[in-house]
């Protein structure tokens, strides 16, 4: 009963977290539709409706002065519409010639067939105020409009959470024990800076050990018992990094523990893609030999023969003091005591390992701000993270970042709602990220985004004449259809 009551719980937690990710990407798009609708309104366009949501209308109700404001069924957009978006006045007046040319022969029918007139409908006529009849300048200022404010709000929720919570900084949760212990971080240290690069992404800690070598030293800045310090790090390897997200030479140069886990064949003892804690040769877990990657592994292993028996502690979690740890007995291979015990190609080859991927203890730990640096780091953070999404959409191009690590509505939800699990600061955090992103890629000159619309109004500013609204119209459309075929395409590679 009991089992079940947390089942129930945790099921219920789960769909709490989504549903608080929905309402977080929702408001960032209607933050982003208000503020085309507030620069609209100080221009006087005429609006026509504006919808938190899409899909079929939830509620609806008219305004005094002829808007529509509507809530719709699908959290997952909305919009602000603004009379003759996508028409002007020739487009208007061929619409009206169309129908005049039906409704003549629809009467024509109805008197060969002696029937009543047919109901003539209206002409369309198109408000001085909609869209395409005001200046260039404007409608450019109401399209940048929806990114701006999407920018402002990111900064608002940034400058809250630093000054309730502090920064998100990394903190090694263990250290690999080492000769340079002298010159060595600490268990819990928070890294705030390195050799005065202050650190405000973990991009920024690649950046600034890019290059180095190992032995070099470094001076670390870090929050150590609440209180900064300069810690000389005498380096333990050099730091390559492939990618704006590979941080891997970053944790390891700095002494990071890390949890080794061995994708294996099928054949292997080693089950394949659990992680490697310790050796039990200890009185109790604790005093196990640790395990941190193949050489320290196939080194312990040096002292034994064919055939011995050895004690290992696993589990599927990364966490070294994980509850749900077992014992696995691993026998020794035949040919591993005559093996060369450099070659470690041949010795993974013995045990079955095809693979070997690492987790770093490190844990993320808030640092806080003093009065003084909440007056420009919340502003330096920001600027940097939006620097920082530019970086990435060009690292797409150059393969600097990796497809997968990019994601769609869909996997944005997942991830916000992951992050909702750790904390309101984190949640804080993330829809801050999401605002800059939502504003940055709107701001992108690609069909049916605010930027490709701008783009088109600029280049009718210059030829003093617009480029023919349904070829224009055309081209948005194919691009929203292909922007949701990336979108999916995105979120299908995170299940891959």
């Amino acid at each position: 009963m009991i089992n079940n009551l947390l089942a129930f719980v945790d099921v219920l937690s789960t769909i709490g977290s989504i549903l608080v990710a929905i309402l977080i990407l929702l408001a960032t798009i209607t933050v982003h539709e208000f503020g085309h609708y507030v620069v609209g309104k100080i221009f006087k366009f005429k609006i026509n409706e504006f919808a938190i949501g899409m899909g079929p209308a939830l509620f609806k109700r008219n305004l005094k002065n002829g808007e529509v404001f509507s809530i719709r069924v699908l959290p997952l957009g909305g919009f602000c519409e603004f009379e003759g978006e996508d028409q002007d006045d020739s487009t208007v007046k061929a619409e009206n010639e169309k129908l005049e040319k039906q409704q003549e022969s629809e009467n024509n029918e109805a008197i060969d067939g002696d029937k009543p007139d047919i109901e003539q409908k209206p002409k369309k006529v198109l408000s001085e105020n909609a869209f395409n009849n005001k200046p260039p300048w404007q409608r450019i200022l109401v399209l940048l409009a929806g990114a701006t404010l999407n920018m402002i709000f990111a900064l608002v929720i940034v400058i809250a959470n630093f000054s309730i919570f502090g920064h998100t900084a990394y903190a090694p949760a263990e250290i690999r024990p080492d000769e340079t212990a002298g010159y060595s971080l600490q268990k819990g240290d928070i890294i705030t800076s390195i050799d005065g690069h202050y650190i405000y992404h973990s991009v920024d800690m690649i950046s600034s050990l890019d290059g180095k070598k190992e032995n070099d030293i470094v001076t670390v800045e870090v929050l150590r018992d609440g209180k900064k310090e300069k810690v000389d790090v005498m380096l333990r390897c050099d730091v390559t990094p492939e990618s704006l997200t590979d941080y891997s030479d970053v944790f390891r140069s700095l002494g990071v523990g890390t949890v080794p886990a061995f994708t294996t064949t099928e054949n292997s003892q080693i089950p394949s893609g659990e992680y490697l804690l310790r050796f039990n040769d200890g009185e109790e877990y604790s005093k196990g030999t640790r395990i941190y990657d193949t050489e320290s592994f196939f080194s312990y292993l040096e002292k034994f023969n064919d055939n011995d028996k050895v004690e290992i502690w696993m589990t599927t979690s990364d966490e070294t003091d994980d509850d749900g740890r077992v014992i696995v007995e691993l026998t020794i291979p035949e040919g591993f005591s005559e093996a060369d015990k450099t070659d470690l190609v041949a010795l993974k080859a013995l045990f079955g390992i095809e693979s070997v991927g690492y987790s770093y203890q490190v844990s993320t730990e808030n640092a806080k701000l003093s009065f003084g640096e909440l007056l420009y780091r919340p502003f330096i953070y920001s600027v940097k993270t939006i620097g920082l999404t530019f970086e990435s959409l060009f690292g797409l191009f150059n393969g600097s970042v990796p497809l997968n690590s990019v994601t769609g509505p869909i996997g944005t939800i997942s991830l916000t709602a992951q992050y909702a699990t750790y904390g309101f600061n984190f949640l804080l955090e993330i829809a801050g990220l999401i605002g800059f992103s939502v504003a940055i890629f709107n701001l992108l000159p690609i069909p049916a985004l605010d930027g490709a619309r701008a783009v088109f109004v600029a280049i009718e500013w210059v030829r003093g004449k617009p480029i023919n609204r349904n070829v224009e119209g055309m081209i948005h459309t194919v691009g929203l259809f292909l922007l949701l075929g990336v979108a999916i395409f995105f979120d299908i590679l995170q299940f891959i």
